[in-house]
């Protein structure tokens, strides 16, 4: 028998009770509760195909406007489930903005039902994402046919609430993070620069050169950023009673990780409590 369910953010809820529902994620990374946000997407697909997710987002950036930190993060996406890019830690997958085009949902064979997944466009250093619905209702092809739209009535038989669903492990999930390139000799004397910073305890120095270099897509950069705000890799340094910033560290690091460092998205997972 397949398995039949309706899932919004993570939760398995009964149709006619989502329909008009206030909608809470409740995640380790992410906590937002709001009235229910424009579904702007509705896709179909087989259980068992990759399905296109043909993401709309706004309008392309005008020349010469940063993107290298800018990703996409899809919230609510059920555990048996996984994207073909990006990489997946604390209850969410991030994708880089040039892999979103590409990206595409990868569903059991045995499920049939819709999933309500939430997206969340991080535009650089925007601490406020854009953020939409997209519905993906999953049917056998019948032969001769292509996925239909189900009727409400049919959905309203689905499965009641039930708990969150479990979250992947760190960095357990990872779909094709694209690599990190190689640093040009210009970046790699600024990297050791802001190294040695550290070592004569001169943090805030340091912080401007990675910085600015994450914001010309450094990955190594992003990371590095993160680790000066990690409360591990502190201890590490001789900092004069410098205090650490979690909210700072994840960020950093799940931008790193977007960018293609793959010891960011360890350690992003690992900082979140499971």
């Amino acid at each position: 028998m397949p398995v039949v369910r309706r899932y919004i953010l993570g939760r398995i809820v009964s149709p006619l009770a989502a329909a008009g529902a206030i909608l809470c994620l409740h995640s380790a990374a992410f906590v937002s509760c709001a009235t229910p946000l424009e579904i702007r997407q509705q896709l179909a697909g087989v259980p068992g195909e990759e399905v296109p997710l043909r993401l709309e987002l706004p309008a392309k950036p005008m020349p010469g406007e940063a993107t290298s930190m800018g990703f996409v993060r899809i919230l609510g996406l059920p555990p048996m489930f996984s994207l073909n890019r990006g990489f997946a830690a604390a209850g969410a997958w991030a994708v880089s903005l040039g892999e979103a085009d590409a990206l595409a949902l990868a569903a059991p064979a045995n499920f049939e039902g819709t999933l309500v997944l939430t997206v969340e466009l991080v535009r650089d250093e925007s601490d406020e994402p854009q953020r939409w619905q997209i519905q993906i209702t999953l049917v056998p092809k019948q032969s001769g046919t292509t996925p239909q739209q189900p009727a409400m009535a049919a959905m309203a038989t689905l499965a009641p609430t039930s708990p969150t669903a479990p979250q992947p492990k760190p960095a357990e999930s990872i779909g094709s993070m694209k690599a990190a390139q190689p640093l040009r000799a210009a970046a790699r004397a600024q990297m050791d620069r802001g190294r040695q910073l550290l070592q004569e305890n001169d943090v805030a120095a340091a912080r401007l050169i990675f910085k600015r270099l994450a914001q010309s897509g450094v990955a190594e950069a992003a990371f590095a950023l993160a680790q000066t705000y990690d409360p591990e890799f502190l201890k590490t340094i001789p900092t004069a009673g410098l205090q650490p910033d979690l909210v700072q560290a994840r960020k950093w690091y799940e931008r790193a990780a977007v960018m293609g460092n793959p010891a960011a998205a360890l350690r992003f997972g690992e900082l979140y409590p499971r």
